[in-house]
């Protein structure tokens, strides 16, 4: 069970950088809304993370089947993101990410 704590603390970090670093942008929907939207993307990374490692465990050794499963979790992050904000109705898209400071279109 203490394998579980790797990909649950590393969600977080990669989380942080794919959603506040990245060109992405969320939009719509409540605070509420978005923040079960992360919550789904933590329940869908865990259980990828779950399936790749108990189809992996019985071929590679216990260290290997902890990282292996937790690499793929994260490439496969972008779309754990997506599907957990789209179940609660807020939309990932792409953009810049930035805010445009200064432009008043005139």
């Amino acid at each position: 069970m203490l394998a579980w704590l790797v990909p649950f603390c590393v969600f977080w970090t990669v989380v942080a950088i794919y959603v506040g670093g990245t060109g992405i942008r969320i939009e719509g929907g409540t605070p509420l809304r978005q923040l079960l939207g992360l919550v789904a993307a933590l329940v869908l990374f865990l259980a990828i993370w779950g399936v790749a490692r108990a189809l992996l465990r019985p071929v590679l050794p216990a260290g290997v089947a902890v990282v292996v499963p937790t690499l793929m979790a994260v490439l496969l992050l972008p779309l754990s993101v997506w599907a957990g904000f789209r179940v609660f109705g807020v939309r990932v898209d792409r953009g810049t990410g930035l805010v445009q400071v200064g432009s008043h279109g005139g």
